[in-house]
């Protein structure tokens, strides 16, 4: 009887070497499927969000870019990339992680690099929309970028798409989501900070140059 009842146990602990410790040292994921991985989801939450707006699947022409490394420092508001006037790279044209992710646009072009500015720098502005209702509000950049000047009568909620409908950028690409929404008794306005598809760090190798965007 004893034995019978110790062999669940013995079955139990073999799983658990074998799931803790076994699968993992074994079966990790490789950077190249790691990549592969956050790409899919970047893809999930762009059609999420077009779906949403009652917007079409985006697709357009794109030039696909390295990002050089700043490690160990981590400059969010500019970052730099390995194709330049050469390569047909213009100033202004949007630049995405996914599909149409909005990370930045191109400030400068030399003949085989670029410089971009990302959502992160203090000087960014951009004309955004909210939700399926399509409330109109702007992304100001920083060092937490956050959304102003949104109607205080209109009803937005945490989790609500947030994507972009200024000229220069294709119509719907994604910003991110609603994330802490406040207001003030004076002010006609509320505001409300962002939860990112991405986190931004030295670890974004790759992005895309969205070509015939721009201003």
């Amino acid at each position: 009887m004893r034995a019978t009842r110790l062999l669940p146990l013995a079955v139990l602990l073999a799983i658990f070497l074998f799931s803790s410790f076994i699968i993992p040292k074994f079966f990790r994921f490789s950077p190249k499927a790691d990549q592969q991985i956050n790409e899919l989801y970047l893809e999930n939450q762009s059609l999420k969000s077009r779906l949403t707006a009652s917007l079409p699947e985006f697709r357009g022409d794109f030039k696909l870019a390295k990002v050089y490394s700043s490690y160990p420092f981590n400059d969010k508001n500019e970052i730099a990339i390995n194709l330049g006037s050469a390569d047909g790279i213009k100033e202004s044209w949007p630049v995405v992680l996914g599909s149409d992710i909005v990370l930045g646009e191109v400030k400068k072009v030399f003949e085989r690099y670029s410089l971009v500015r990302t959502i992160f720098d203090p000087e960014w502005r951009l004309a955004v929309r909210i939700g399926e209702n399509k409330i109109n509000a702007l992304l100001e950049g920083g060092v937490e970028p956050s959304l102003t000047t949104i109607d205080k009568n209109k009803v937005i909620k945490e989790g609500d798409f947030i994507y972009a409908v200024a000229k220069g950028f294709p119509y719907g690409a994604l910003i991110g989501k609603v994330q802490n929404i406040s207001s003030s008794p004076s002010s006609i306005f509320q505001e409300a900070s962002l939860a990112l598809p991405y986190n931004f760090n030295n670890e974004i190798v790759e992005v895309k140059i969205l070509t015939g965007y721009g201003l």
